[in-house]
Formats: C-alpha cells, structure tokens, sequence
C-alpha cells in the first residue's frame, strides 16, 4: 500500500514537471485572434503551406477551429512554425474560414476539390504584426 502512494506521487511530480502545450483557447505567445463579426458560427484553419493555398488534407476534425459570433477567439500556432514565418520573409499563414453548414454538409474531399471557403488570408509576420495579429471575419 505504501509502494502505491509513493509511485503515485511519483507519477503526479513527473506528469507536473513536463511541459503541456497551451490548452486551445488560452493566449500564449504565439497566439493569432480571430473576430466573427458575422451572424453565423464560422470555422477558420491555420496551415503553413503557402504559396501552395490550395487546401490541406484534414487529419483532425479538432484542426478547425469554431469561431463564435461576435466573439474574439485566440488560435495557439505552432512555436516551429511560427519561428519560420517570423525569419522567412517570404512565408506566410494561409488562414481559411468556412461555414459551418456547408463543412457539416460536404465530405472533406467535396471541400477541397470544389474550393468551398468563404475567405482566405495569406499573411506575413509583419502583416500579422500590421493588423495587432486579430484577424476580423468578415
């Protein structure tokens, strides 16, 4: 019994010790915000795959984002990637923003080969940095 609570303090000090990534709606450092200033839930999807803006194979339904409405949301990048757009002048966020009816009513592959986005934004660290890093819909 007592090897029990020794292993299980054990376990709460390493699980306490490790580094968790930020829960999905908290500020960090590298954190980008969205406002829906529309009437309607949107979906927005961050990748860093410009130029190529056409849309990436969806390997998480978690990957899209809700965007409430009238809300401002923050979205968590990913710090590898982030670093890359801050030094590449050249890279940039493609950033998506879907309804939420039509993602709910077409497959994944409907959306990509039929391009179904309401907007997309290609932005820079400094453009990012030009607009306070809020990215407004619509």
């Amino acid at each position: 019994m007592k090897n029990t609570w020794v292993m299980c303090f054990l376990a709460l000090g390493l699980i306490s010790i490790c580094r968790c990534d930020d829960p999905p709606l908290v500020e960090s450092r590298h954190s980008i915000w969205f406002q829906n200033n529309d009437t309607k839930v949107r979906l927005c999807l961050v990748t860093y795959s410009y130029p190529d803006t056409s849309l990436p194979d969806l390997v998480n339904s978690w990957e899209l984002r809700g965007m409430p409405v009238n809300e401002k949301i923050p979205y968590n990048l990913n710090e590898e990637s982030w670093k890359n757009v801050e030094k590449n002048s050249s890279a940039k966020l493609c950033v998506f923003i879907f309804d939420s009816d039509t993602v709910s009513m077409y497959s994944w592959e409907e959306m990509k080969q039929c391009y179904k986005i309401l907007m997309r934004y290609d932005l820079s660290a400094q453009e990012l940095k030009n607009i306070k890093n809020t990215i407004t819909y619509p």
